[in-house]
C-alpha cells in the first residue's frame, strides 16, 4: 500500500477502535487494553471477512475485558464482520457469542447456539464450563439428605427469555398441589436474553408430582431431576 493509503486506513481504524488520540503514541505509552485495540486495528487493516481472536481477553482485568468485548460487538454490528473467538472463559462466550463449539481432546464434542449449550449442555466438559459461569450445585450432604425423602424430587430448571419472568413456582403450587422448597435460584443476562436457574424440592404424592412434571413440560422449560440420575426431561 502507498503511504497515503496507509494514512487513510489508519485514520479510519483509530476512531473505530477508540484510539483517535493515540496516533502518535509509542507502544510503551499504551495500556494493556489499548495495545489489544491496536492489535484489533491491525487485524482489520486489510478488510478481512473473518476476524480471529485467540484468547483476546486472557490477560486483561474485568473492566478492560468488558470494554474489549463491547468493541468487538460494535465491530460485528458496524462492519458486518464474522468474529471467531478462541477462549477458555465462558463469561466471554456468555457476553458476546451467538454460537459455540466446544473442543475437547482434539474433538468437537458440542456445537450449538449459546442458548442451547448454556441451558442444556450435552457433554461433561460443556457442563463444567457452564457451571463456572452459573454455579448451581448443592452441597453433597444436603443432596444426600434431600434425596432420601420418599415423597419428593429434586429438580433443576433452566429459564431462557420470556420464561424467566413466568410465575412457575406459583403455578406448580396452585395447579399441581405440590409443596415447593427453593434450594437455589439466580437470574442473569445471557447476551440480550434473561437466563434463570432454579433448584427446587417438589413434595407431594406420586400423582401431584406427575402433574408437576407435565406442568413443567407444558411451559417448555428445560429441567432435569437431581435424584433420578440427572435424567433430562
Amino acid at each position: 500500500m502507498k503511504k497515503a493509503e496507509i494514512n487513510k486506513r489508519v485514520g479510519e481504524l483509530l476512531p473505530l477502535v477508540g484510539l483517535s488520540d493515540k496516533k502518535d503514541s509509542y507502544p510503551s505509552e499504551l495500556s494493556g487494553g489499548q495495545k489489544q485495540r491496536v492489535g484489533i486495528a491491525r487485524a482489520l487493516a486489510l478488510k478481512p471477512d473473518v476476524l480471529l481472536c485467540d484468547e483476546a481477553t486472557s490477560a486483561l482485568d474485568p473492566q478492560t475485558t468488558l470494554s474489549i468485548l463491547n468493541l468487538l460487538k460494535d465491530i460485528n454490528r458496524e462492519l458486518g464482520l464474522t468474529i471467531v473467538i478462541i477462549t477458555h472463559e465462558m463469561k466471554v462466550i456468555k457476553e458476546i457469542c451467538t454460537h459455540v463449539a466446544v473442543l475437547h481432546d482434539a474433538k468437537c464434542v458440542e456445537n450449538a447456539t449459546v442458548e442451547e449449550v448454556f441451558t442444556s449442555p450435552k457433554s461433561d466438559i460443556a457442563r463444567e464450563f457452564v457451571s463456572s459461569v452459573f454455579p448451581a450445585e448443592l452441597p453433597e450432604d444436603l443432596l444426600r439428605e434431600l434425596s432420601s425423602h420418599k415423597d419428593s424430587e429434586l429438580v433443576r430448571i433452566n429459564f431462557l427469555g420470556d420464561t424467566a419472568s413466568k410465575p412457575i413456582i406459583n403455578g406448580l403450587i396452585t395447579e399441581c398441589g405440590v409443596q415447593i422448597n427453593i434450594l437455589y435460584g439466580s437470574v442473569e443476562h445471557l447476551r440480550s436474553s434473561l437466563f434463570g436457574n432454579l433448584i427446587l424440592e417438589i413434595r407431594g404424592t406420586d400423582e401431584q408430582r406427575g402433574l408437576a412434571h407435565e406442568y413443567l413440560k407444558s411451559n417448555s422449560l428445560v429441567f432435569s431431576y437431581l435424584n433420578r440420575g440427572g435424567a433430562d426431561a
